[in-house]
């Protein structure tokens, strides 16, 4: 089942005394699966946002369809099924971290035993038990992000979408939220998250999209997005004087440790490679495909895809 799923969505933003239109979101068109973590990529200005709160009804499309679990997003009763923590949240600060989840389950229609349960339920799932009477004011930011995320469960939701939720946080606290995510996932809930920092998406994401300037550039699993930089040859036995007549056949040659690695660029040029290792009396150690990274091929795709504009593309 899709979580998520989004056909030929378009929403554009206008001025009354203008004439200029601005379109955030172009033809926008993708699904994701149920049960897995989803990471929603674009620079700023890209249409993340805007494609976030067209989900969650807050704004309408000019055109096209958004669905929850095969419900349309205007429908009201799909809300009970979603929790959200947008970017920068805020909270009532003279609260406590206990009274505010409570509060937050009052706005859900939740009996009150049963959502100060869950808010302890929540708080120590989040950490945050031993701070649960402490007042907001005086929390951290990574205690005020995993205060946002627990609210965002009051509900006990299927899908959980957070924007920018790695956002600002330390090295610590980066890590506390990401394992969050990944129990999330573990207990068959979906997250779908917008970040910048590419290097924590690629590490927990089972899918990734990329969008710039409305419109939809690649979506897939994480490898399947990544573009084969090469193929680095391991091998071991060899003498320093036979891999200086190897220099023609390799763009790179390093030592590491014990091994040499013949760096090459396809697998057409790996063969000769393979046959003057075994020619010298070597003994290949192992054969490694290099990928780009996700921030690489991010980068890559938004360039290419800024260079088609400039050159009239659509």
């Amino acid at each position: 089942m899709n979580a998520i799923r989004i056909d030929s969505l378009v929403k554009r933003y206008g001025w009354f005394f203008s004439r200029r239109r601005v379109t955030a979101v172009n033809q926008l068109s993708f699904a994701v699966e149920a049960k897995q973590i989803f990471g929603f990529l674009g620079p700023n200005g890209a249409g993340k946002t805007t494609t976030i709160k067209i989900l969650l009804g807050l704004v309408i499309p000019d055109s096209g369809q958004a669905t929850i679990f095969d419900t349309d997003v205007r429908d009201q009763e799909i809300k009970n099924r979603v929790g959200f923590l947008p970017d920068n949240p805020c909270f009532y600060n003279h609260l406590s971290g206990r009274e505010f989840i409570a509060f937050c389950g009052k706005l859900m229609h939740i009996e009150r035993m049963e959502r100060y349960r869950r808010a302890d339920e929540l708080l120590a799932k989040m950490g945050l038990s031993e701070a649960g009477d402490d007042r907001i004011e005086g929390y951290s930011r990574g205690m005020m992000q995993r205060l946002g995320i627990a609210q965002s469960l009051i509900n006990n939701p299927d899908l959980i979408i957070l924007d920018e939720p790695v956002s600002g946080l330390d090295p610590i606290g980066r890590r506390e939220v990401k394992q969050i995510m990944i129990d999330l996932r573990s207990e068959g809930k979906t997250v779908f998250f917008s970040s910048h920092i590419l290097a924590d998406v690629e590490e927990m994401c089972d899918e990734v999209s990329i969008m710039n300037r409305g419109r939809l550039l690649v979506k897939g699993s994480v490898p399947s997005v990544l573009d084969i930089k090469g193929i680095r040859i391991y091998a071991k036995g060899l003498s320093p004087d036979c891999i200086a007549r190897a220099e023609p056949l390799a763009q790179s040659i390093v030592k590491e440790g014990d091994r040499w690695g013949f760096d090459v660029a396809d697998a057409a040029r790996k063969e000769p490679v393979l046959a003057f290792i075994t020619r010298e009396g070597g003994r290949v150690d192992d054969v490694v495909t290099k990928k780009e990274t996700l921030e690489e091929s991010f980068l890559r795709r938004i360039e290419e895809d800024e260079s088609l504009r400039k050159e009239g593309g659509p």
